[in-house]
């Protein structure tokens, strides 16, 4: 067994990975401050970020040849941290704008590496047991740190920057207890193909498949991001609670994610391929609830099931890449996936923005993501009785 410390270390690593949203609370706050601004020029500081992840997604495998896992590690890290907190001291609008790009860029960093160094370190169950592990500690990170975002905002609405200073102690932590690589540990990560595996090739039919993932994928983390980003002005256009409330409602939805990460082999051993549309549709009620919601109470119960029908449906589209494709393709498709995660993250300003110029409101965006997942719902129907290797499933 290895050394407890090092997987807590390594797994500490994915803490911070989805923490973008984290500090959306501060909208309100951010729409008054800069009032010479327009609302998705505001809304685009939030979700920014996510778009600087997709470009460094792309280009990490040809940076991680010429720096090593711990320069990589190192530096994200670093960058992470002082570009995060860096809004605390100056509220200048492209600076901020600047900062929060390279905090997307040290995200990026670190992405790929949090999961591919329990690949690279661990085997057999216990690799398998460490990647669910850092599947919840993402989760976990988020909802730890909206709530700690959301009582900092008390404080002033420049406070909840300060979250990303834990990044120092992630950083710490992996410097102190996680080795080097060496010996065996020099080998390429275990999802990656040798060279000398059968070949295997994009078909039409795969490209078309891993599309419609992507797409998926993109469309919930869209409707997770405009939760973060319109729940605190729905809440305040209501008027039935405060930023603060409202932050901390938003870590209810990410902590019950938790709660479906550990149902969810049940979940799948109940439903199989009816999973993806059962999740999709239990989404959309959680949505409708939270959009007519005229209590604190009721819209907790709106993101309690929004939560746990999300994290199962995005959960679902991971799952699906290799139940539908061979081992040597799934290291890409994920890939291509993750792309069109920050892809729906850093569109949603642009999405709601739309949406509310057509109907004005802070729930509009609640129902148009509502719309956006009954398409795919839809879809994937379709797919399941026309093509069933297009749709999302689970192979039993």
């Amino acid at each position: 067994m290895r050394n407890t410390t090092e997987k807590l270390a390594i797994l500490s690593l994915s803490l911070m990975l989805v923490s973008t949203y984290s500090i959306a609370a501060i909208l309100p706050s951010m729409f008054e401050y800069y009032s010479s601004y327009s609302p998705s020029q505001v809304d685009i500081l939030i979700s920014i970020p996510s778009f600087a992840i997709m470009i460094m997604i792309l280009v990490n495998t040809w940076l991680a040849r010429h720096i090593n896992e711990r320069l990589m590690i190192t530096g994200g890290l670093l960058l992470l941290s002082f570009s995060g907190v860096a809004p605390m001291f100056t509220q200048n609008y492209t600076f901020v704008f600047i900062s929060r790009i390279l905090l997307g860029l040290g995200i990026g960093m670190i992405n790929s590496k949090a999961v591919s160094m329990i690949s690279e370190r661990f085997t057999g169950t216990e690799r398998t047991a460490l990647l669910g592990y850092r599947g919840s500690a993402e989760t976990l990170g988020n909802a730890v740190l909206t709530f700690i975002a959301g009582r900092l905002l008390l404080i002033h609405w420049t406070r909840p920057f300060a979250i990303y200073a834990f990044g120092f102690v992630i950083l710490v932590l992996y410097l102190a207890f996680v080795p080097y690589k060496t010996g065996r540990n020099q080998t390429a990560p275990a999802h990656i193909p040798s060279r000398t595996a059968a070949p295997a090739a994009f078909s039409r039919r795969r490209v078309l498949m891993t599309l419609f993932y992507a797409v998926s994928a993109g469309t919930l983390i869209c409707t997770s991001s405009s939760i973060s980003l319109r729940l605190p002005l729905l809440v305040l256009e209501k008027g039935y609670a405060d930023e603060s409330q409202a932050s901390t409602v938003l870590g209810v939805f990410l902590m019950v994610g938790i709660i479906s990460g550990i149902l969810y082999r049940r979940l799948v051993s109940l439903a199989h391929e009816r999973l993806f549309l059962y999740s999709i549709l239990a989404c959309c009620a959680g949505l409708l609830t939270m959009a007519q919601a005229r209590t604190l109470p009721v819209l907790g119960i709106g993101a309690v099931i929004s939560g746990l029908a999300h994290t199962a449906a995005i959960t679902s589209v991971f799952n699906g890449v290799p139940s539908h494709l061979p081992v040597g393709l799934v290291h890409a498709a994920t890939s291509m996936v993750l792309v069109g995660c920050n892809l729906g993250a850093s569109s949603t300003p642009f999405v709601t923005g739309l949406a509310e110029r057509v109907c004005p409101g802070a729930g509009t965006a609640f129902y148009t993501c509502c719309g956006l997942l009954l398409i795919v719902g839809i879809l994937n129907t379709v797919f399941n009785k026309v093509t069933p290797d297009l749709a999302i499933s689970i192979s039993k």
